[in-house]
């Protein structure tokens, strides 16, 4: 997978009174993952907040949104943040009125750098909902890569939002508990589940070598050298195979919007998606695995991160696999040749609207622009949980 583009969440939490020695550990290992990763042109994402401390270290959080988001701040002030290769922020976050009262004094500097300098996305969210499980489902609407440290109930959370998406999850085997509960760090017994069938959690070019790939990201309780570890994980990203962008758009050649459409498809959105690393499926052209193809396809746009609705010509069927997208919240991008009539309000979904006569560097810079935004948008319906 190319890292660059992509958006890695980085979660997870320690007890209060956890082995100072490995809590240690745990900071360094996030702040060389963060650092390496930024390094690659990812955005890291993480909660911005209070910063509990550890019962006997005083000067030791308990939590790791800190450290990475120091990591942020080094990087965006050194040389390499000028040499970045990609549009998106370095850092991406979830802020509402609570959680910036939360700041410590102490770590007030780093956030104003973050915002004075422009290089945060802070995600839309409803107003005055503040509750955790709330924000975790925003920022793993965006995420593409999820990093688990011990942590608790949230830690859990999470890798159910991104396994639901069929997105990368990868928890390490350091265990220091959670900072709102006793017992195991909740990450732990992630990791021992997705080892004991690694090729059903993590899709890699060569299925073959996914147990050797996991296996050698393991702190060994935070025994191994950090730079072990950093270095495995970075071969088990480099393996992982790229996510899947879907394609619904008019396939019939006899229509007389066949040719243009294609086209569009040709010039415009296939070279942009490939450079964002994503494997381009157009169905039924995939080969047919289910029994109806109606199946197929609902399957395709199930298990694919990015959805792609061209709804040139009007066809049922399209919309009918538009609304199943955005019911599964899917990154979702909708156009459309320009004099088609959509059957709905654009307001609250944006439509790209192309034009054959137009030229291919004006519709590539527009479609780009369009891309960007369309990428990190809100669900349409915000999740409701209970927790």
């Amino acid at each position: 997978m190319e890292l660059k583009h992509r958006r890695v969440h980085i979660a997870g939490s320690a007890n209060l009174n956890c082995d100072p020695v490995k809590l240690k550990y745990g900071h360094e290992l996030i702040a060389l993952l963060s650092s390496t990763l930024l390094k690659r042109d990812v955005s890291l994402c993480a909660q911005v907040g209070k910063e509990p401390m550890h019962s006997m270290e005083q000067n030791t959080s308990t939590i790791f949104d800190w450290t990475i988001i120091r990591c942020v701040c080094e990087y965006i002030e050194g040389p390499t943040y000028a040499l970045r290769k990609t549009d998106i922020l370095p850092f991406t976050t979830v802020t509402t009125e609570k959680t910036v009262t939360h700041i410590p004094d102490t770590r007030t500097a780093l956030w104003q750098t973050l915002v004075g300098k422009t290089c945060v996305d802070i995600l839309s969210h409803p107003q005055h909902w503040t509750a955790g499980a709330i924000r975790r489902n925003r920022i793993a609407a965006v995420g593409d890569i999820l990093f688990l440290v011990s942590g608790g109930e949230g830690v859990e959370h999470l890798a159910q939002l991104y396994l639901a998406q069929r997105k990368p999850v990868v928890a390490f085997d350091l265990d220091l508990g959670a900072s709102t509960e006793p017992g195991i760090g909740r990450s732990v017994a992630i990791n021992k589940v997705i080892a004991s069938n690694p090729e059903l959690y993590l899709s890699v070019k060569k299925a073959e070598t996914i147990g050797a790939l996991w296996a050698n990201i393991s702190a060994h309780d935070g025994t191994r050298p950090i730079q072990d570890v950093v270095q495995g994980v970075l071969s088990l990203l480099e393996a992982l195979a790229p996510p899947t962008a879907f394609c619904v758009r008019l396939l019939n050649p006899t229509s007389t919007n066949f040719q243009d459409v294609d086209d569009f498809f040709a010039r415009i959105v296939n070279p942009v998606v490939q450079e964002m690393d994503y494997k381009l499926v157009v169905s039924p052209q995939s080969p047919n695995e289910s029994r109806w193809m109606n199946e197929q396809i609902f399957r395709g746009i199930h298990d694919s991160e990015l959805v792609i609705v061209d709804l040139t010509d009007e066809r049922p069927n399209c919309l009918i696999e538009l609304g199943y997208a955005l019911g599964r919240d899917r990154r979702l991008l909708v156009c459309a040749k320009e004099g088609t009539k959509l059957p709905f309000d654009i307001d609250k979904i944006e439509c790209f609207f192309w034009s054959p006569t137009i030229g291919q560097d004006k519709t590539d810079s527009s479609f780009r622009e369009f891309v960007k935004r369309n990428m990190i948008q809100a669900p349409l319906v915000p999740m409701i949980t209970l927790f």
